[in-house]
């Protein structure tokens, strides 16, 4: 899928974009986040601690057909989905199970979706409001401090009219507190009171409310990501160990296994062939005939005919990449690396990648020396440009032709090509 810019969708657009001229707001972000598309821009969407608000009209929308043909292609596709971010908190998604028919289940991946396809006539259908959960914590008894601690949405399809047939025209500012007919300003809204769902359809005009409740949870800052991590316990964290050491092992036991029997079969080869070197020394220089794996040894190991210096680059990278990524998994393992910091994984990627080039170096042009090659500057060089230039080439080649498409929101800035054109 192909990252689409939020703002170009026929969605509510901050108002304040009429203030600024660059349009919506971004926050800044690192390489990592740039190089994974992930674009934070600020919304109109307001939250106030401890707060409550419900049926709050956030902006009104009417469906050209270009828009309305790419809102339910969005929606058809089903790849696409709202990534909403509070407080550097993923939003959760409330939804219906997928296995038990009524049952609301709340997913921890992926944000919640634009809309529904209707089973019954294949017509697109848009969540047009939201329930926005919050959950704060408070961490000392004798101060007014709360930290979030938990974000979810429960994303809800309703046709909205106002009351009393009023009609706005989306910009009045007493459109924002007008009473609709369809939800309550006083309590929660529930699936249960919605009589009509917002269809996608051209020349429709589309309501977009939401509610906010906010509730106290016992989950302290520190351990707000758990539940992420665990899918809300559907996944123990000792199945994790339990996995981890089940595999370490089979491997110690096999590996056990595999070098006892190898290292019977080397112990009785070389007595064999030291036996036949003595009997050979007593017959006056007779002749060794070696036998087994020791007839093999002059083709096994001798260095390729063809293209030795690239055999000995691509053997370089290999270890390159290895060591790249057992160390991000080690210092994904114990912690330093956690999803609290966004895009450190890529960073941290980058920097281990280059860095173990150093490692690369020296493996490809010492293996190209034992093969007898007098050229090792030219396979260091060229262990250091082959894998990285074929995937920095492929990489600047599609950022450019997202350029040419004038499609500047799916592009990486010219500030990252160059940090990574020096890396």
């Amino acid at each position: 899928f192909i990252p689409v810019d939020y703002y170009k969708l026929p969605l509510c657009r901050p108002s304040s974009e009429e203030e600024n001229e660059g349009g919506p707001q971004m926050i800044s972000q690192n390489l990592g986040q740039t190089l994974l598309g992930n674009k934070i821009q600020r919304s109109d969407y307001v939250l106030k601690m401890r707060k409550d608000t419900f049926c709050q009209v956030l902006c009104q929308v009417t469906l050209t057909e270009e828009a309305e043909s790419l809102l339910a292609s969005l929606i058809q596709n089903g790849g696409y989905r709202h990534n909403w971010i509070v407080d550097n908190l993923p939003s959760a998604s409330i939804g219906l199970s997928q296995y038990q028919p009524g049952e609301l289940r709340t997913y921890y991946s992926g944000g919640f979706p634009f809309g529904f396809i209707n089973t019954a006539n294949s017509k697109p259908f848009i969540y047009n409001h939201v329930n926005i959960h919050i959950q704060y914590h408070k961490p000392d008894v004798f101060t007014d401090l709360y930290r979030v601690v938990h974000f979810d949405v429960e994303p809800l399809s309703i046709k909205h009219q106002f009351q009393d047939g009023y009609q706005w025209d989306g910009v009045d500012p007493e459109g924002f507190e007008m009473p609709l007919s369809s939800c309550s300003k006083t309590e929660q809204t529930q699936r249960s009171i919605i009589t009509s769902i917002q269809p996608v359809e051209e020349g429709e005009t589309i309501i977009f409310t939401y509610d906010v409740i906010w509730s106290e949870t016992y989950v302290d800052w520190a351990r707000r990501w758990d539940i992420y991590l665990t899918e809300d316990h559907l996944i123990p964290d000792q199945i994790h160990w339990f996995t981890i050491t089940n595999s370490l092992f089979f491997i110690i036991i096999l590996s056990g296994v595999l070098a006892n029997i190898t290292a019977r079969t080397l112990r009785r080869e070389i007595e064999d062939i030291n036996t036949a070197i003595i009997a050979a020394a007593d017959e006056s220089g007779a002749a060794v005939e070696f036998t087994g794996w020791m007839a093999l040894r002059g083709d096994a190991f001798r260095p390729p005919q063809t293209c030795p210096m690239f055999f000995c680059v691509c053997i370089g990278n290999g270890v390159q990449i290895g060591i790249c990524c057992f160390l991000a998994f080690l210092l994904s393992a114990i912690g330093l690396l956690n999803p609290s910091r966004r895009g450190s994984f890529v960073n941290c990627i980058l920097v281990l990648y280059t860095i173990s080039g150093v490692v690369n170096g020296y493996v490809s042009s010492r293996m190209y020396e034992t093969f007898s090659g007098d050229r090792c500057r030219l396979c260091t060089m060229l262990s250091a440009l082959l894998v990285s230039g074929v995937t920095y080439t492929i990489f600047l080649s599609a950022n450019i032709a997202r350029l040419v498409t004038s499609d500047f929101a799916v592009s990486v800035p010219l500030a990252s090509v160059l940090i990574l054109t020096a890396i």
